[in-house]
């Protein structure tokens, strides 16, 4: 599987390999991680970090808007998570997208493992 992340691209092949990449942190203890079979392909699911926070974003076709992470959280707040080493670059993410990094880290293994939508995360569709 392919991994791009702020620092570039990663090619795992075992569950170890991919705890190791999604353990990386940039600019403050955030990161971005784009999960893939191959580089830019689809379905793609996207890992937002930071902290001990994450939003997910699952792509499964260039046409489509795919789904969002749902979390518990509904206070209506807004926040800045980074895609590049950029800050003009962070995207927004309403509060109910954010799940805890354990649970993201299950949706991504989970992801490895099956190449489709992850049913450990609940989902918006956009």
């Amino acid at each position: 599987m392919n991994i791009e992340d702020i620092s570039g691209t990663h090619i795992v092949n075992n569950i170890a390999e991919l705890e190791a990449v999604l353990n990386r942190r940039h600019l403050g203890d955030v990161n971005a991680f784009w999960l893939a079979t191959e580089s830019g392909g689809f379905p793609t699911l996207m890992v937002l970090v930071k902290e001990c926070l994450a939003v997910l974003h699952y792509l499964p076709t260039a046409d489509e808007p795919g789904l969002r992470s749902l979390g518990e959280n509904q206070d209506g707040e807004i926040m800045h998570f980074s895609i590049s080493p950029s800050s003009a670059d962070d995207v927004q993410e309403p509060s109910d997208a954010i799940v805890t990094l354990d649970a993201a880290w299950q949706a991504a293994k989970e992801f490895f493992d099956s190449r489709t939508l992850p049913q450990s995360i609940r989902w918006k569709e956009l």
